[in-house]
């Protein structure tokens, strides 16, 4: 593909395969770089040719950035709206745990507190760590370690993830130059701790 421009104002006319047949009076032509993309290129008047933007560049990393970020937390969270029912009802059900006798009571003071409440409340309150520890042939506390278990697990995860991600949205974005954005884009380390 070739650019014709207007050789006065440097402003592109038209792209074109070949320019046999065009009247190219006033006007100038330069080849379309291989690998042109109008997501990452812009017609520079001054140079008189496309070059690749750095903020066009930048949308398109920080873009990816993102998405590969997302795609990464959504391994380690939860997908679908019963899931995520499910877990905040989990979550619910921790805080009324530790409300019992609040974090760092006794787990000897929290089943007590527990086997106090009479067997409706106790059934509203703890409906999944109940049904959780009869599937597990244990107790309710050790319902509540694994709720707290697994949902830190998966959100120490997704902040890790998180902070990789704005890290190299950040190092991306203050990088002024176009290679300069692509090296960070390819510095970001999804295993880094």
């Amino acid at each position: 593909m070739i650019a014709i421009f207007n050789s006065a104002t440097g402003a592109v006319l038209e792209h074109v395969v070949a320019t046999s047949g065009i009247d190219m009076t006033g006007k100038g032509q330069k080849t379309i770089p291989v690998g042109y993309d109008a997501s990452t290129y812009s017609w520079s008047v001054a140079a008189r040719q496309y070059v690749e933007d750095p903020a066009k560049i930048e949308a398109v990393l920080v873009g990816q950035v993102k998405a590969e970020g997302e795609r990464r937390s959504m391994l380690v969270m939860s997908t679908g709206g019963a899931k995520k029912t499910k877990y905040a009802a989990k979550a619910v059900e921790v805080e009324n745990w530790y409300g019992l006798g609040g974090v760092g009571a006794a787990t000897s003071a929290l089943l007590a507190a527990f086997n106090l409440l009479n067997t409706t409340v106790r059934a509203r309150k703890f409906r999944y760590a109940i049904a959780d520890a009869k599937a597990h042939g244990d107790s309710v506390d050790k319902a509540i370690a694994r709720f707290v278990a697994g949902a830190d697990a998966s959100q120490n995860e997704a902040a890790r993830l998180e902070g990789i991600e704005q890290a190299g949205v950040d190092a991306i974005k203050a990088a002024t130059t176009v290679a300069a954005k692509r090296a960070a884009h390819a510095a970001i380390n999804w295993a880094a701790a």
